[in-house]
């Protein structure tokens, strides 16, 4: 997900390299001092070597996945770190079909009236 934020200007074409970007977080973060102070910390490491890794192209699938989880507001990241997410926090919702109605409770369904068939 931070890569793909900090690739944003690369991807669009407008500048080889996201430190040449100069409203983007890659560049802030690189120049240190006040234009770093508004950004919180990462909660994980950066790779290294993190710019080379933000320059290089990104994979249409994973793009893709990145942007329905966008999207959905779905956690984005292995099958198994995922479910466990999404039971954790509660956000079903965002690993269902959308076009997909929720299922009813068995008590809930329709059932035939008295005399009708």
């Amino acid at each position: 997900m931070l890569r793909y934020a900090e690739a944003n200007a690369v991807r669009a074409k407008r500048v080889r390299h996201a430190r040449d970007w100069p409203f983007g977080s890659l560049a802030a973060r690189l120049a240190g001092g006040e234009e770093a102070r508004w950004m919180a910390r990462w909660p994980v490491d950066r790779p290294e070597p993190w710019e080379a890794e933000v320059d290089a192209a990104q994979d249409r699938q994973m793009l893709d996945t990145l942007r329905a989880c966008v999207a959905r507001g779905r956690p984005f990241g292995s099958e198994a770190w995922v479910e466990r997410t999404v039971k954790r926090l509660g956000l079903e919702h965002t690993v269902r079909d959308p076009w997909r109605p929720k299922r009813k409770p068995a008590e809930a369904t329709l059932r035939p009236r008295e005399g009708r068939p």
